[in-house]
Order: C-alpha cells, then sequence, then structure tokens
C-alpha cells in the first residue's frame, strides 16, 4: 500500500537531497516526480553551486525551470572540462604493427601492445616508453585502471589467461587462467572491486571475478568468482554508483 505524505514535510525531506538523489526520486511516480522537480529545491541548489543565480539569470539562460538549468549548466561544465582535459599524442615508428592501446587519462598514460606482444607503457607528454615487457601468447584484451592497491594493466592472452602488471614499472603481479579460450571482454566495475571478463560465444559463459584476488595471490589460493548463466548477450554495462549490479543488453 502507498504511503502518502503531506506536501510540506515530503519538501523539507526532498530538501536534504542532492541533484542525483532528486532525479532519482521523480522517477518514484506522479507526485513525487512533480514535487522533485520543484523550482524550490531547484534554485536551491543552483545558488549553491553557483553562488549568483536569480530570475534574471535563468532568463538570460532562456531556460524555463532551475531543474533545466541546471542540468544544462553541469553538461557545459562537464564539456569544457572534457575539451580541456584532451592531450595529443603520438608514439614514435614502432617496429611492429600496435593492436591495442588503453589510457590512464589522470596520470597521462597510455599503454600498447604490439602484434608481437610486446607492452610498453608511455609518458603521453614526451615520446620515450617508460616501461617495457612481453609476453608469449598473442594478446586479446588491454585494460588500464585504478584499485585501491594502485593502477594496474590487465592484458588477456589467446589461452584465456588474465595478466596483471603494476604500473609504472610494468612488474607482473600475477598470470591466471580464467576461461577455456581467448576473451575479448574486460569490464571493471566503478570501484573497481570487480571485473568481468567475457567472450561472445553461445557456449562460454561470463564470469565475474573479485579484483583483490588477483592482486594478493598470498591471500587467496585461487581467483574469487561467480558465473552469470548468459550467454547471448550485446553490451555489458556495470551500473554507475552500485558497485555489487552489472546490466547485460541481450
Amino acid at each position: 500500500m502507498a504511503i502518502h505524505l503531506p506536501c510540506l514535510p515530503m519538501m523539507k525531506i526532498l530538501s536534504y537531497l542532492d541533484a542525483y538523489s532528486l532525479l532519482q526520486a521523480a522517477q518514484v511516480n506522479k507526485d513525487w516526480n512533480e514535487l522533485a522537480s520543484s523550482d524550490v529545491l531547484w534554485r536551491k541548489l543552483c545558488q549553491k553551486r553557483w553562488l549568483y543565480c536569480d530570475m534574471d539569470t535563468l532568463q538570460l539562460q532562456g531556460k524555463e525551470t532551475w531543474k533545466q538549468f541546471f542540468i544544462d549548466r553541469i553538461w557545459q561544465e562537464r564539456a569544457k572540462f572534457r575539451a580541456k582535459s584532451v592531450i595529443t599524442w603520438k608514439s614514435p615508428e614502432q617496429p611492429a604493427s600496435i593492436k591495442l592501446l588503453t589510457t590512464l587519462p589522470e596520470m597521462h598514460i597510455a599503454v600498447t601492445v604490439d602484434i608481437q606482444s610486446t607492452i610498453k607503457l608511455w609518458d603521453c607528454h614526451n615520446r620515450e616508453a617508460l616501461a617495457t615487457n612481453n609476453l608469449k601468447s598473442p594478446c586479446k584484451s588491454l585494460k588500464a585502471v585504478f584499485t585501491k592497491d594502485g593502477p594496474i594493466v590487465l592484458i588477456g592472452d589467446t589461452l584465456g589467461n588474465i595478466h596483471i602488471f603494476r604500473i609504472p614499472d610494468l612488474y607482473l603481479i600475477s598470470t591466471v587462467n580464467v576461461l577455456p579460450y581467448g576473451f575479448d571482454g574486460i569490464y571493471c566495475s566503478p570501484q573497481k572491486k570487480w571485473v568481468l571478463l567475457s567472450k561472445k560465444h553461445p557456449h562460454i559463459l561470463p564470469k565475474v571475478f573479485y579484483m583483490s584476488s588477483f592482486l594478493r595471490t598470498s591471500e587467496f589460493s585461487a581467483p574469487v568468482s561467480t558465473v552469470l548463466k548468459l550467454s547471448l548477450y550485446e553490451r555489458v554495462f556495470w551500473t554507475p554508483r552500485r558497485e555489487d549490479r552489472i546490466t547485460l543488453m541481450s
């Protein structure tokens, strides 16, 4: 049975929420949507973030509601940030063609793997490789991420092994056989607590692994994992802000 609170207590409760939570509250039902879209709440959020926000500001921006103003302004800020964060980098000519590439923008680092399975870590501020390593088997997938233990590189090969390297020296932390065949997808959860490894094949099910069991092999006798019983899917998403929820689109 639905419980309906009077408008004033509801508005008081909603006034403590941030923008993301207000947008979620607006999806509950029609009444909640009306309250959570109130100009009173969204103007308060605008003034908290940008200090000077009055009716003249709203009219100058050509917006009808403070909610619309807030969302558009946030997107503008993020677009400017992305534009400022772009770094153009070009590696020197390599003896073998580069097959895979991943980056860590926060550290201005790029990682490449060529057709001879040579791994190189690059400083994007110059054209010199900071570290080099090699694998014996061909590589199929590549991912660089930050974890609570530090930045790492994950590489999957054609034999179904995952290799974990430390950044910036490309020291090999561990090598674990996780699937019977090479996998082509590495998907890390938002906080990098979990990693899903998958291959699009009707008879191969994706697996989710506990990241720490790859990084701290002395504490785990074997990788901690679970199998997702869905083989036919097109895309994979970890749900934002939810470390334990994943979506597979079939």
